[in-house]
């Protein structure tokens, strides 16, 4: 089971579903690649053959949540309160927005449950510490694409999980 992945490995199960096809040649398609897997069930064949892998497989299920937690947010649109008003300062080279703030601090209280040792946002102006004895290191931009939020634009989180500098 999933609970002897250790402790940086909480548990897998929280429905996040992706659809993976792949076509095997001439053949036509391969049965096994066309079932609907959900991510923990992904990742827990991915880190099989290394249980190092655990404690990338547990950050990326963190950011996972998170992000359906920020797509909840989104979705509510003017429900959610003024979160288009900008916050006064550039992030990168676009204003940045309270949404853009808030959608950080989401990923980052995620992360505070992850073997993560040092969190770099574009929202932030230098990477944050969480874990002294953390291993990874985690880049994000929480809301790509934030300044067309309010055009119906298509909008993302990018993110890099890396081995921690010692």
């Amino acid at each position: 089971g999933m609970s002897d992945r250790g402790p940086w490995c909480p548990s897998l199960d929280d429905g996040i579903v992706a659809r993976f096809h792949r076509t095997a040649g001439h053949t036509g398609r391969d049965p096994r690649m066309t079932d609907t897997i959900d991510l923990a069930a992904y990742l827990g064949r991915w880190m099989e053959p290394d249980p190092e892998r655990a404690r990338i497989a547990a950050t990326v299920q963190g950011i996972a949540r998170a992000s359906i937690s920020i797509s909840a947010l989104v979705a509510k649109g003017a429900l959610a309160g003024a979160m288009g008003a900008t916050t006064g300062k550039l992030s990168g080279i676009e204003v940045q927005k309270k949404i853009d703030v808030v959608a950080n601090d989401m990923i980052l209280e995620t992360l505070r449950d992850c073997p993560v040792a040092s969190f770099a946002s574009e929202e932030a102006d230098c990477a944050l510490r969480i874990h002294a004895d953390g291993q990874l290191a985690v880049a994000v931009d929480p809301i790509d694409g934030s300044s067309n939020i309010d055009a119906n634009i298509s909008i993302g989180t990018i993110f890099s999980v890396l081995p921690a500098l010692a």
